[in-house]
């Protein structure tokens, strides 16, 4: 088992975990936005009382465009203009963990004019930084729509959660339900090769980055299975890990050629908190090359490039 120091992320967005990985369900959920429910508007201003209007050029706010219906969706009337909320406060957030932002969605009467979701980052000075909105597909009927955000800026604090109805259209509407913004554990694998695919023989030399725990002990437990379901390697070891991003070491050996899946699941007290799956493979080892055909000049295996 090996242990280094910190990680340094990079900002990434995505709608789906990268190629080769999967990112299982997590039981370390915690909701940011369960004190923000739409449902509460005790001013009577159809502005939930957690959320503010968005005032920036290109935002106006009309009488009537924001509105909460049902005492739990939250409507945005475009009335020929962009118009949306942003949380009254910055929410406090940890840099190492990973978040998920979900809720459901729906449209009616619009042509061009688009939903869009964004999570604002600001650092301990509430300095803005680097963020893109995500445009959502919506439709007459409610859509759910989940944002995954594995990494965040190192130096972000704070969260904004942003919705927003886009567009020109005079009747266009858009309504967001159950919007929520979870903090769960960052968990990744570092250490594969394009493809996944190691050249020779051996251990394969994987980091576990692991992110968004509180201290204390948690047990880490690995299994790879080959194409059949066949068990090649199981481990099993408890570590005690600091609160902030660590780098766990851990060597997988690979029995032949041929591909195998690794599931790597982080546990405490019996439960499991969060887990990772990605394939793993082993190129087949070729013969050495006979006497005099190591790809000299004068040789035709040379010339084919084959070393």
């Amino acid at each position: 088992m090996r242990q280094g120091g910190r990680l340094v992320p990079w900002v990434l967005l995505a709608l789906l975990p990268a190629f080769g990985e999967e990112a299982g369900e997590t039981d370390y959920l915690r909701d940011l936005l369960g004190e923000a429910p739409f449902s509460i508007d005790r001013d009577g201003n159809g502005i939930p009382d957690a959320w503010s209007e968005i005032r920036e050029p290109g935002f106006r706010a009309f009488p009537g465009s924001i509105a909460i219906e049902d005492a739990m969706s939250l409507r945005l009337a475009l009335d020929g203009r962009t118009v949306g909320l942003e949380t009254r406060d910055a929410l406090p957030i940890q840099p190492d963990a990973a978040y998920r932002l979900e809720g459901r969605v729906r449209s009616r009467h619009l042509v061009s004019g688009v939903p869009e979701v964004e999570v604002r980052w600001l650092d301990g000075d509430r300095r803005l930084l680097p963020s893109a909105p995500l445009v959502l597909p919506a439709g007459e009927a409610w859509t759910p729509f989940r944002v995954e955000i594995p990494v965040v800026p190192p130096q972000a604090r704070f969260a904004v959660v942003r919705l927003v109805a886009r567009g020109r259209e005079v009747d266009g509407r858009i309504w967001f339900d159950a919007v929520r913004l979870f903090r769960q554990p960052r968990f990744s694998v570092e250490g594969l090769p394009p493809g996944h695919l190691f050249d020779k023989a051996g251990p394969a030399a994987l980091t576990l980055v692991l992110g968004g725990l509180d201290a204390g002990v948690y047990g880490l437990e690995g299994v790879l299975t080959d194409p059949d379901g066949n068990v090649r390697w199981h481990w099993e070891e408890r570590v005690s890990l600091p609160q902030g991003l660590t780098r766990t070491g851990v060597d997988v050996p690979l029995p032949e050629a041929g591909y195998f899946r690794l599931h790597v699941t982080v546990s405490t007290g019996g439960k499991v908190l969060t887990t990772r799956e990605t394939f793993l493979g082993m190129l087949p080892s070729l013969p050495p090359l006979p006497p005099g055909t190591g790809g000299g000049e004068g040789s035709e295996v040379g010339r084919l490039g084959v070393l």
